[in-house]
């Protein structure tokens, strides 16, 4: 009996290792949402993978089923640009003067607009282990300060128009 559950055991962790090494090199590098659930449910972007894809996603319930989503694998050089921005970005927010609202670890102003839905756009930091926040707009405004983020965002903005962009 004690062999049968250490065989589970194993196997069960070196599941967990192998998802593991996997997540490290395809998991998302970067990723862009848009949501909105004021009038109906909107929730699209796209993601870059660590392997050079980057495909759109639309998880919206009224989405058209005729839109074709695109994929596309960017160039070596471009993607080991944004992995080495990926590793040296910092969570570091701007504190905002008018209306405040903690959300997670980040300073998030409450933006002008009224229902028009919120982009926000992360990375994921293998130095940090986890996703890093780079901004946020629509109905709420919030941003990382660090001097990378805005090299991160633009070129980011490149490659989506470049790849993806109709």
């Amino acid at each position: 009996m004690q062999s049968k559950k250490r065989i589970v055991v194993v196997s069960i962790t070196l599941i967990c290792m192998i998802a593991c090494i996997i997540h490290a090199f395809n998991g998302p590098l970067y990723k862009q949402q848009y949501s909105n659930h004021a009038w109906g449910y909107r929730n699209y972007g796209y993601v870059i993978y660590k392997n050079g894809t980057i495909k759109e996603f639309d998880k919206s319930r009224d989405k058209n089923p005729d839109k074709k989503l695109q994929k596309a694998q960017i160039a070596k050089e471009e993607l080991q640009e944004l992995k080495t921005l990926a590793s040296q970005v910092k969570d570091e927010y701007s504190d905002v003067s008018s209306i405040k609202e903690m959300w997670g670890n980040q300073v998030i102003e409450i933006g002008p607009a009224n229902d028009a839905g919120v982009t926000i756009r992360k990375i994921y930091s293998n130095r940090l282990m986890r996703w890093v926040f780079l901004s946020k707009s629509g109905d709420a405004l919030g941003e990382n300060t660090h001097p990378v983020t805005k090299d991160i965002l633009e070129l980011t903005d490149k490659l989506y128009e470049k790849y993806l962009k109709y």
